[in-house]
């Protein structure tokens, strides 16, 4: 499971830190024969009661590095990639945080941490596990240009460790299994029991939606709500990125999203909302025309909603293969009255040719063009760009992942109309009354 150490000074290192509590082993400990000191952890959390948290990593190029280089070149990448994963751990996670970084088989990585942000899990993991990952590659293929050619790109994973289960071995080999199959996108061997999983979760109803607002950068009002999802709290499901993927893989997509669409609009009549309501839908469910039919009887169900209140969020999971069918179903959309929305521009080439295809009634900037926007002049000029493109088409635009006071300066300079964000609000239960300012 964990590579072997190496023989000399270091097998007699190994020998000293097998007398350490557990606690001082945090970065890299060996795989002692005669303890393990990521199950003690995990031991420790049961019997403290606290949680846990397990972010995985996957160097994709390992293999072709290994393959192509001589083998002091491999071992130079193996020492490169575990100094940087150390520096940037003690960077990016408080040492009160931290259980444990270790190496998994050749080349995979992981972090267990101490999981106390329990109300918003699933966004706290995601978030932590992009940031390490992003501040891995960067400073990795810094330090790696001298010797290697190849570009090294990590692909990552997270979830909660199940502490319900009867010992900490199996707890943590089944949290592996899964960010394993998530990272490295391997879940054939186990598809039936995603399949299962899913099933129950769509004919339990076991998912909440969450909502957050969208705000006038010039007046601060909340303008409009999109709609997140959230599946069953304690699980792999538990965050949107896996709930949606492994959906897809076992052919529910279009019954998880219809249930989320079902909560959505739920929710909007009971809370008697009026504002413009964002919802995501996938390409795959946009083609069928089982999707317009079960979404038309919905709106049945709940008759004071406009289907002009609705904005179908069109995300960028995947492209569209079926052209004819997808425009037949924008028409049947747009006829009925709903609006679009597409989610992730500025993120990859796709977004943009959806807009030109699609000439939405919104789009919305990617996090990714919006974090950091007043150090950057090439964002800045990104988001010029896609000012100019909307202004031609004559849609608005919606500024995602604001997080900073000095990023919505930028925004409102520029007189973006709508901001989303942490610096606003976080995911919520679905429309809750509330103030934002903005200066």
């Amino acid at each position: 499971m964990y590579p072997r150490t190496h023989r000399g000074w270091d097998k007699l290192k190994m020998l000293i830190q097998l007398l350490y509590p557990s606690r001082a082993l945090k970065l890299f400990p060996p795989h002692f024969s005669l303890r393990d000191v990521v199950l003690e952890r995990i031991d420790e959390c049961c019997k403290t009661g606290e949680r846990c948290a397990l972010l995985f990593f996957h160097v994709q190029q390992y293999g072709e590095v290994k393959a192509v280089y001589p083998p002091h070149v491999v071992l130079q990448t193996e020492e490169t990639v575990a100094e940087v994963f150390a520096d940037v751990v003690r960077r990016c996670v408080a040492d009160e945080d931290l259980f444990v970084l270790q190496r998994y088989d050749l080349d995979d990585y992981f972090i267990l941490l101490r999981d106390r942000h329990e109300e918003f899990c699933s966004d706290w993991l995601q978030e932590r596990t992009d940031q390490i990952r992003h501040e891995v590659e960067r400073e990795l293929n810094i330090r790696a240009a001298a010797f290697l050619d190849v570009g090294i790109t990590l692909s990552s994973a997270s979830t909660r460790i199940d502490l319900n289960r009867q010992d900490s071995y199996e707890s943590f080999t089944s949290a592996m299994r899964d960010v394993q199959s998530l990272a490295k996108q391997a879940v054939h061997t186990h598809l039936g029991n995603y399949r299962a999983d899913i099933r129950r979760i769509i004919e339990e109803e076991d998912i909440q939606v969450l909502a957050q607002p969208i705000i006038s950068l010039s007046t601060g009002e909340v303008e409009g709500w999109e709609i997140l999802t959230r599946g069953p709290k304690e699980t792999l499901y538990n965050q949107p990125q896996q709930l949606f993927h492994f959906a897809h893989l076992a052919g529910m997509l279009i019954p998880l999203e219809l249930l989320v669409i079902q909560k959505a609009l739920s929710e909007v009549e009971n809370k008697q909302n009026k504002s413009p309501i964002f919802i995501n839908v996938t390409v795959p469910s946009l083609c069928s025309s089982l999707f317009y039919q079960q979404v038309m009887q919905q709106m049945k169900r709940f008759p004071r909603i406009s289907p002009s209140q609705i904005v179908l969020e069109i995300t960028e999971r995947h492209a569209v293969d079926d052209y004819p069918s997808f425009f037949q179903a924008l028409a049947a959309f747009r006829k009925a009255g709903f609006r679009f929305a597409v989610d992730d521009t500025g993120a990859g080439y796709s977004s943009l040719h959806m807009i030109s295809e699609l000439l939405p009634e919104f789009i919305k900037v990617d996090r990714s063009i919006i974090q950091g926007i007043d150090q950057h002049e090439i964002k800045d000029s990104v988001l010029q760009a896609l000012l100019l493109i909307a202004e031609r088409i004559g849609c608005g635009v919606v500024a995602e992942g604001i997080e900073t006071e000095a990023e919505a300066a930028v925004l409102i300079r520029k007189n973006v109309a709508y901001g989303q964000g942490f610096l606003f609000s976080k995911p919520q239960k679905p429309f809750q009354e509330m103030a934002v300012g903005t200066e």
